[in-house]
């Protein structure tokens, strides 16, 4: 890379206010090793997470793709086999999608598409990761009108995970993204660092709760003690429709009722049928301690310790300059 290192905009204060909390709403970082949730940090809840795991271990089959791609060797591969490697699943699935007629006819090509990316970056490469995604933002932003949101977190617990969010307009305009030149420049860049990623198409699963959502993307005054708050649940088969309704019941109180809240929203994962999201942003960590123990969050997690539903939180730090 030409330009100079970045630096990372770490939150000293908001990670201490995060300790200061630890004992009662978080368990150990040493608890992040478990390969299976690689980017959370387990909440301490009454939920048993051996009953549920046996419960969705018997529902999911995990594939070795999802682990995203593996690091560049010697013999190189060209960026139109990393573009390769990333439609082999994903982009197949697209076009299929495009070519339905009966879609096509209802115009979901126009539908707004969610994804995410999950990161996995060895420490050492961290700086040049960082550079390299925010020469991609820049170029996202000037070149790409359907853009609506692309923003990077990085996990504030480890040196090793980040995540991006992306909305887009359309289906279409998100494909056109990943087909972009700047786009696979970034991807050959993340290959040659020996950077794994793997894709996540999302569906919002909290658009009825945008009369309440509305006057939560207003821009706080300070950033510096923002927190970004990622809750991964684990669903049992059968289970979904209870928890969007409760989570939804317990966000409208959320975004009516906590002044420190800034946004709050619910998505399920397009390939796994067990796995959902929740990202909330507080202006404080205390803020969100407050949301959490709350009464409102209480009779939510009342219900998922009844319904066996595991989540675990990771706390996020900004990296980037896109609004939320």
């Amino acid at each position: 890379m030409t330009q100079g290192k970045v630096s990372r905009p770490r939150n000293q204060s908001g990670l201490q206010k995060l300790f200061k909390i630890s004992s009662t709403c978080f368990v150990s970082p040493s608890s992040l090793c478990s390969p299976s949730y690689p980017f959370c940090m387990p909440l301490a809840c009454r939920t048993s997470l051996q009953r549920c795991t046996a419960k969705v271990s018997s529902s999911r089959s995990l594939r070795s793709s999802r682990h995203g791609l593996p690091c560049k060797k010697k013999d190189s591969r060209s960026s139109s086999s990393v573009h390769a490697a990333l439609y082999a699943e994903f982009h197949g699935g697209l076009n299929h999608l495009h070519s339905h007629q009966g879609l096509r006819a209802a115009g979901l090509r126009r539908e707004t598409a969610y994804a995410t990316i999950k990161f996995t970056v060895p420490p050492s490469a961290a700086d040049e990761f960082e550079e390299a995604w925010m020469m991609l933002e820049s170029e996202v932003k000037d070149k790409e009108d359907e853009m609506a949101v692309f923003d990077l977190k990085k996990t504030s617990l480890d040196n090793l995970f980040y995540l991006s969010y992306a909305e887009y307009d359309s289906i279409d305009g998100f494909v056109q993204h990943l087909k972009s030149d700047h786009f696979m420049k970034f991807a050959e860049a993340a290959d040659s660092l020996g950077i794994m990623w793997s894709l996540q198409l999302l569906k919002d699963c909290s658009k009825d709760l945008e009369k309440e959502r509305r006057g939560h993307r207003e821009e706080p005054e300070s950033k510096e003690d923002m927190a970004y708050i990622l809750i991964s649940y684990f669903v049992p088969p059968g289970e979904q429709k209870g928890l969007v309704d409760q989570w939804c019941k317990t966000a409208k109180t959320t975004l009516s009722e906590e002044k420190g809240n800034r946004m709050y929203s619910l998505s399920s994962t397009a390939n796994d049928n067990t796995r959902w999201y929740a990202y909330g942003v507080w202006d404080s960590m205390e803020d969100f301690r407050d949301h959490f123990y709350s009464s409102h969050v209480e009779e939510l997690r009342n219900y998922l310790a009844d319904k066996d539903i595991v989540y675990f939180i990771a706390p996020l730090d900004k990296i980037g300059k896109q609004p939320e």
